[in-house]
């Protein structure tokens, strides 16, 4: 009785020695088969491209385009602030959804005139994003001039080409950038044309 429970303890061993190895194996097997499956992807699939926001462009749109040409990605509608009612173009993408939206440029309706970006998952190719901070633009450009809007009190930071519209309201156009928290957040950006 004692060499069969001993038999049965070694018989018992050995199935699960038999059955770790197997099963190594097997999940060898499937990490290099999931392996040549991801390689075959990456050769067919080619990688999201993510929108940047260039000096005058955005994911292809550059100010001065005609609209006609960005269908698209272009949607009409009618942009209502305090300031009036407007023709604009919503800009969407497949990878981010709604990106923002143009407007037409003032002497010919039929161009791209000023760009704006209100999702936060589109950047610079310095980073600087809706949801940026005053602190993250002052250190971009420490020089950079802040201005309010007399009508609106829109606060507009320029760094070149792009205004980032901040979350501060000021009714006179010419403001100290040091009064400003460096909390303040980024709402909008504009590429101007």
């Amino acid at each position: 009785m004692r060499y069969f429970s001993t038999l049965i303890g070694i018989i018992f061993f050995i199935f699960i020695f038999l059955s770790c190895s197997d099963s190594e194996n097997t999940t060898s097997n499937s990490e290099k088969a999931a392996i040549e499956i991801a390689n075959k992807m990456k050769e067919t699939i080619k990688p999201k491209q993510d929108l940047i926001i260039e000096d005058h462009a955005l994911g292809g749109i550059a100010t001065g385009d005609e609209i006609s040409n960005h269908t698209a990605m272009l949607t009409k509608t009618i942009l209502k602030t305090g300031e009036g009612d407007f023709e604009a173009y919503k800009i969407t993408n497949k990878i981010h959804g709604e990106v923002g939206y143009l407007l037409p440029d003032p002497r010919n309706t039929k161009l791209v005139g000023n760009i704006f970006i209100s999702n936060p998952q589109i950047a610079t190719k310095d980073g600087l994003r809706v949801g940026s901070t005053m602190a993250d633009l002052l250190r971009k450009n420490p020089e950079l001039e802040v201005h309010g809007s007399e009508i609106e009190g829109r606060t507009n930071a320029m760094i070149g080409n792009h205004y980032f519209l901040i979350d501060a309201r000021n009714f006179t156009y010419d403001i100290d950038k040091n009064k400003i928290p460096k909390d303040t957040k980024v709402l909008e950006i504009m590429i101007q044309s």
